[in-house]
């Protein structure tokens, strides 16, 4: 994959061909609806080749099932890449929240970062935040 990956790309309902979308949909709310309580089932990535297919990981497959229900529901869908530590500005936009507000919520503990991981990192006089802790 290129750095063409890592861009931030808006996929529009129109540009997706809507037979294939539907039958898309209709695959996964299948699954849904006969899976309940059951296990997980494993989804494939398959390619033209007879052993050219590699199993989804679940994060994978869960951030597919949303674009294609926002797609599927006639709205647009952006996929925007992000880096795992963050800036408290960067964390403040993503809370919707002030950058001061950020900085208090770090000295008061919120972001306890679970597993003995510090609740932020000093950088001279900035902090890094870990994505995970401020998306918990």
């Amino acid at each position: 994959m290129g750095t063409q990956a890592l861009d931030q790309h808006t996929y529009l309902p129109q540009t997706v061909e809507c037979a294939g979308l539907a039958a898309v949909v209709g695959f996964l709310d299948a699954h849904e609806r006969r899976r309940g309580d059951r296990v997980e089932p494993r989804y494939l990535l398959v390619g033209a080749g007879e052993h050219d297919q590699v199993e989804l990981p679940a994060e994978v497959h869960a951030a597919l099932k949303q674009v294609v229900a926002a797609l599927g529901s006639g709205r647009a869908v952006t996929v925007a890449p992000r880096a795992t530590m963050s800036t408290t500005q960067q964390a403040a936009d993503l809370l919707g929240v002030s950058r001061p507000t950020v900085r208090r919520l770090i000295d008061v503990g919120e972001f306890a970062g679970g597993e003995g991981r510090q609740p932020a990192s000093a950088v001279g006089n900035r902090h890094r935040l870990l994505l995970r802790d401020v998306l918990e």
